[in-house]
């Protein structure tokens, strides 16, 4: 029994051991089949690629043939175009020439006839200028005649026109320095224009002044305000200090002179254009002064209305005594007075202050300028 049970086991060691065998050969068989199949795709997809390549270089080799036909056709037509050209390029160039032969004989035709109007025309011209240089000449002949005449008389213009204002400033000077007067003038190309203040009866001795510089009447317009009074020593003090006709500070009468007792005395003011000091003093037929602005600073280019009742003000009536009084506009840099005045003083109290002042504002480099105004006052108008 035991050596039974070993041959059955021998037998059935041998049949696993066949059995193993023949899965071992299974096995090397179908991994040779996957390696046949896996050389088999290889070798396909190689072979794919291979066609792939073929029919590129093929329809590359086809583009390019295509191309080489096209390239040598587009050249035998380039050639054909430029044959066409150089033929048409030859005939132009034969008519060009043709053209140009017959222009070179209707040139020369034309500068034979040219040539010919040339010489008649420039006969002509010589003539016409031989004329002309005969009609220059006594044309410049005349010319420079009227020239000096020209020239004289513009000399003999000047050197009057500076004489007549060699004239003017004579009399216009010898106006100015006239006694008991205030004269300031304007003058123009025509004439001349003096204004101003003077003693009743100054004008005919003014009249005599300019006549005497020559000066005709019809030349100078006079325009003045005519006084009675005790002030030509004023004046005299006051003339350096006259304002021009045109420039500040100006002064104006607000109603119409003369005025009547208990009337009010308004005045109408322009300033320079700088900042100054007002003042304004009253001159009287008694012989005294009133400072009706005691010096009061105001505005460059300032207008002002004095005299309007204000307040506790009531205005500067008119009273006696009657006659014609002086206004006396200052306008400078500084306060005139280094000390207030008092509101009435004499006149020559007042000038001598005044003068001593004015001397006094000049040292410092002020400046002053003065409008005198004059007012006529009755008892009733």
């Amino acid at each position: 029994a035991a050596q039974q049970a070993a041959t059955s086991t021998e037998l059935a060691r041998q049949q696993a051991e066949r059995a193993r065998q023949e899965a071992d050969l299974r096995a090397q068989q179908d991994a040779a089949r996957a390696v046949a199949a896996d050389q088999a795709r290889v070798v396909a997809e190689q072979r794919a690629r291979d066609e792939a390549a073929r029919a590129d270089q093929a329809s590359r080799q086809t583009q390019s043939e295509q191309a080489r036909q096209q390239a040598d056709q587009r050249v035998r037509e380039e050639a054909a175009r430029a044959e066409a050209a150089r033929v048409e390029s030859e005939r132009a160039q034969r008519q060009a020439e043709a053209a140009r032969q017959a222009a070179q004989q209707r040139a020369q035709e034309e500068t034979t006839r040219t040539e010919d109007a040339r010489l008649a025309e420039t006969a002509r011209r010589v003539q016409a200028e031989a004329r002309l240089r005969a009609e220059a000449a006594r044309a410049e002949a005349a010319s420079a005649e009227a020239a000096r005449i020209a020239v004289a008389q513009a000399e003999a213009a000047r050197e009057a026109a500076r004489r007549q204002q060699e004239q003017r400033r004579a009399a216009l000077h010898a106006a100015a320095a006239m006694p008991c007067s205030l004269i300031g003038w304007s003058e123009t190309d025509t004439g001349l224009t003096l204004t101003g203040v003077i003693r009743a009866g100054g004008e005919a001795a003014l009249r005599q002044v300019l006549a005497a510089q020559n000066i005709p009447p019809e030349v100078a317009q006079l325009s003045f305000q005519q006084f009675e009074g005790p002030y030509c020593n004023a004046l005299d003090v006051l003339r350096p200090l006259l304002a021009a006709p045109d420039s500040a500070p100006r002064a104006d009468l607000v109603g119409t002179p003369p005025l009547g007792k208990g009337e009010l005395l308004r005045l109408d003011v322009h300033l320079p254009a700088y900042p100054s000091q007002l003042h304004v003093s009253y001159l009287m037929q008694s012989g005294e002064v009133a400072h009706l602005v005691p010096s009061r600073p105001e505005a460059a280019n300032a207008k002002v209305r004095l005299g309007e009742p204000t307040g506790g003000f009531t205005g500067w009536e008119v009273d006696e005594p009657f006659g014609t009084d002086l206004i006396l506009v200052f306008a400078s840099d500084r306060p005139i007075f280094a000390q207030r005045r008092p509101v009435v003083e004499k006149i020559e109290d007042f000038l001598a202050a005044l003068s001593a002042a004015l001397r006094a504002q000049k040292a410092q480099g002020s400046r002053v300028g003065v409008r005198v105004l004059v007012l006529e006052t009755v008892v009733r108008r």
